[in-house]
């Protein structure tokens, strides 16, 4: 078992940037017998370099005399055709990012840092969440929450009310091989505030986004920003390929 390097992330991470779309004739034959033309599109993701004119004109004049398709379209992937890919983390910044620009300033503005980190990513919070109040002073029972307990939110901040916490979800999506899994725990930067969150794996196989407890330690308000990171995951490889 081996953590992954940063190399590692951003190659697994990294999906395709083009798709080549091909018209290609097939000739079938109707119930009567009777020939007749078909078309069908294929789609071919590459990383060739088609910003590179002379790099994009090889590969055009190549594939179109190998290939008995007739190149139609070259164009960036969609997010759908990315997802399809199965990037380990999408979408994945393979930076960290420290500040955003203040629309209504004009100037830089500090935020809680996302993106790649030595050997570590940092996840972003959607605008969802999902607020616990148990104001009845019942019996919290795992096998047995009451929905009412729960307020949903969605904004650009998060006020967890003193020794309460909340659900929130990731923005990112995570696709995870079977050889793969994670360990997420809280960001330093809302350790800090008082706010914790709490640690959890990511399984092998998971695909979607991840939901992500934290808790309000603390005597007075605390306040969780959508779009910031608020948690870090560290990824390890299997060196057991089959069981």
């Amino acid at each position: 078992m081996g953590i992954l390097s940063d190399k590692q992330l951003k190659k697994l991470c990294k999906p395709p940037r083009y798709v080549i779309e091909r018209e290609i004739a097939i000739v079938k034959n109707d119930e009567d017998g009777n020939a007749y033309r078909d078309i069908i599109t294929t789609k071919e993701f590459t990383d060739v370099d088609f910003e590179d004119q002379e790099k994009a004109d090889k590969y055009i004049e190549k594939n179109q005399q190998t290939s008995k398709g007739v190149m139609t379209v070259v164009r960036e992937l969609i997010e759908q055709e990315i997802l399809s890919t199965k990037p380990l983390i999408y979408p994945f910044y393979k930076e960290l990012v420290i500040e955003k620009l203040n629309i209504s300033t004009g100037l830089p503005e500090k935020i809680i840092p996302y993106g790649l980190d030595s050997f570590i990513y940092n996840i972003r919070l959607s605008s969802e969440f999902m607020i616990y109040k148990n104001t009845r002073g019942e019996l919290a029972d795992p096998k047995n929450f009451d929905p009412e307990d729960y307020t949903p939110y969605n904004g650009s901040k998060c006020i967890i009310p003193p020794d309460c916490f909340c659900v929130a979800q990731s923005v990112e999506i995570f696709n995870i091989p079977s050889v793969i899994t994670g360990i997420v725990t809280g960001n330093k930067m809302i350790s800090r505030a008082g706010i914790e969150c709490m640690t959890s794996f990511i399984s092998s196989n998971h695909n979607g986004k991840l939901l992500l407890e934290f808790m309000n330690n603390t005597s007075v308000p605390a306040v969780l920003y959508a779009g910031e990171g608020a948690a870090q995951a560290m990824f390890f490889r299997s060196d057991i390929t089959q069981i």
